[in-house]
């Protein structure tokens, strides 16, 4: 018998060269339908003015993953990539991606990209829009929440930059060592701590809230975990620092 001399022998592909070709062409794929997209939001803008679409969201968004089959595809190293500009936590990337924390920590771990938070503290300034949510600072300001907590309060002023994290009297803003707090009171102006307008609030450090004499501080017998910031008005715990 003999071979024949026009046949090819193809060389079999390892599991990483399959996973390269296979990424290869989803790439192809999803860049030809962002390149459709983009087409048809062209076509649009040509017919539409675009306060008209952007007002009736009318542009057309290509998919973020490219489903196949039943399940999703691998995800890739690109996107990983993608996804950590956009959130500083794995929960968060996972979310953006659109897949599950398990399955997005699979693929973290097989480009040797796994590198979670031990202490759960992503970005949440990216994500905290302070005048949404149950109580909006900007009602709690207008009083709408008589009620609302001093503390959470002081909490939702700094961390929405309405405010500075320093004494607005001395400029006071270091933090402490054994809390990493800066020991900071709300003041207010009138003496009554349910008018939150913000002209009637001050940012105060202990020197200069003792001095004005016009800061809320929780009534009642005191015990030295009132040295805690958080305590003195209102919180019924140890809170961490949040800002």
């Amino acid at each position: 018998m003999v071979d024949n001399p026009t046949a090819v022998e193809i060389p079999s592909l390892t599991d990483k060269d399959n996973d390269q070709l296979i990424h290869s062409l989803i790439n192809t794929i999803e860049g030809l339908k962002k390149s459709v997209t983009d087409l048809q939001n062209k076509e649009l803008q040509r017919e539409l003015p675009q306060d008209v679409i952007d007002a009736n969201n009318l542009a057309i968004k290509p998919p973020h993953r490219l489903k196949v089959g039943k399940g999703w595809r691998p995800l890739l190293e690109s996107e990983i990539l993608e996804a950590r500009q956009h959130s500083d936590n794995m929960t968060g990337q996972a979310e953006y991606l659109g897949v599950s924390y398990d399955a997005y920590k699979k693929y973290c771990k097989r480009y040797n990209l796994w590198k979670p938070n031990p202490w759960s503290k992503g970005c949440k300034k990216k994500y905290w829009a302070p005048d949404k949510g149950r109580y909006p600072l900007n009602q709690v300001l207008e009083g709408k929440f008589p009620e609302y907590p001093v503390f959470r309060l002081k909490d939702l002023l700094i961390r929405s930059g309405t405010k500075k994290a320093e004494c607005e009297q001395c400029g006071f803003s270091e933090r402490r060592l054994t809390d990493n707090k800066i020991p900071l009171i709300l003041n207010f102006e009138d003496g009554n701590k349910k008018n939150h307008k913000l002209e009637n609030i001050r940012l105060l450090c202990y020197n200069c809230t003792f001095l004005s004499g016009k800061g809320y501080i929780r009534r009642g017998k005191v015990h030295f975990h009132f040295s805690d910031p958080d305590r003195m008005q209102d919180a019924d715990r140890l809170i961490p620092s949040r800002f």
